[in-house]
């Protein structure tokens, strides 16, 4: 820095800060900790100081995508865990998300798990007692109360326009 030789009080700088010695500007690459975060320097593979980043291929942190509260990597798909208060509190393949897609249901712990075969989507994965809507052309294609059913009850007909049993006209004694 400048034309003073200014020896670092951090041992492991390679070059330190020149308002600060024992703050580096850049670690040591052939020392134990050469992975930098900010002004410090951590052993190879350690985690870096916010939860928010990883580790680089080059030993540097980077930032996660924003979408998630920890991650392995730069992009929405490399979340490791979600901020369960935030925007995009639920976890689908790595993603965190506002909402799971078509077909899934949060569990307890805030993982989008697919909802029951019956099922097109539900409130509870895996529950076919927790249908919200049948898959058109399956076996059991209407919905009835929150299960998907093949047959209608007597007195209400199978609609495939909305995908429900519905009941029949108050004129017939059977639909």
């Amino acid at each position: 820095w400048g034309r003073q030789c200014v020896r670092c009080a951090n041992y492991d700088c390679d070059v330190c800060m020149p308002t600060d010695t024992k703050s580096c500007f850049t670690c040591r690459q052939d020392y134990i900790r050469p992975l930098q975060v900010g002004d410090q320097c951590f052993e190879r593979g350690s985690a870096c100081a916010a939860a928010n980043q990883y580790v680089t291929s080059s030993r540097t942190c980077g930032t996660c995508d924003s979408t998630c509260a920890t991650c392995s990597g730069p992009d929405a798909g490399s979340c490791l865990t979600c901020d369960r208060s935030g925007a995009n509190p639920l976890m689908h393949s790595n993603q965190c998300l506002a909402a799971c897609p078509a077909g899934f249901s949060a569990n307890s712990t805030g993982h989008c798990k697919p909802c029951s075969n019956t099922c097109a989507s539900c409130t509870a994965p895996g529950d076919s007692m927790a249908c919200t809507a049948c898959i058109a052309g399956s076996g059991a294609p209407f919905l009835i109360g929150n299960n998907c059913t093949t047959f209608c009850p007597s007195g209400q007909f199978g609609s495939t326009a909305s995908g429900a049993c519905e009941a029949c006209e108050a004129t017939c004694a059977e639909c």
